[in-house]
């Protein structure tokens, strides 16, 4: 392992936030993955040196970036909701070969996220 991943907020979390299933095998958004997967990005210290080891990665969240993010050149962006980081052991950990049910955990880190306020002028 790479020594800046030792300090990762994502290291034993659940992997399915950071590399979504496939369509044929999710029943809900990818997007819905991924804002999870950024409530950790977004406290994360090795959060910039995760996203330039993956700036050419194909799949996945590397340091808050999508794929999409990715190709099209995108900086971060904070999720939706905001999760108080005293928090961040409510997002599962990692359970190998067991998918993460997604829509339960959605709504269990919910309980301790605060919805972002955008401005709108």
């Amino acid at each position: 392992m790479q020594r800046w991943r030792v300090d990762a907020t994502c290291l034993d979390k659940h992997h399915d936030l950071l590399f979504p299933p496939f369509s044929d095998e999710r029943d809900v958004p990818e997007h819905r993955y991924y804002d999870m997967g950024k409530m950790l990005c977004e406290h994360c210290p090795v959060r910039e040196k995760c996203a330039e080891v993956g700036k050419d990665e194909e799949w996945g969240l590397w340091g808050g970036l999508t794929p999409a993010d990715r190709a099209a050149g995108a900086e971060f962006t904070p999720p939706p909701y905001s999760l108080v980081p005293r928090y961040i052991d409510k997002i599962p950990d990692h359970t190998p070969r067991q998918r993460l049910d997604i829509n339960a955990a959605w709504l269990e880190v919910r309980r301790f996220s605060d919805k972002r306020v955008t401005n709108v002028t």
